[in-house]
């Protein structure tokens, strides 16, 4: 079975240890096989945007402040 939390709990723990931008680019294709994975298991698509753009919130989040000196 498809634990959509655990997997979303884990990418943005991945996320949050984020300390360069090379690593914050492995966690932006962690979130879109995450998104894949959903689609293809037939999770309802506002589940999936919902998901979605709650990593992205915290990948931009943490982008921001890899960005500042």
């Amino acid at each position: 079975m498809f634990d959509i939390d655990n997997h979303k709990d884990w990418i943005a723990r991945a996320i949050a240890s984020c300390t360069t931008n090379e690593q914050l680019e492995c966690c932006k294709v962690m979130i879109t096989l995450f998104v894949m994975q959903m689609r293809k298991v037939g999770v309802d698509i506002l589940v999936v945007r919902l998901n979605e753009d709650n990593l992205w919130e915290k990948y931009l989040t943490k982008e921001a402040i890899i960005s500042i000196p």
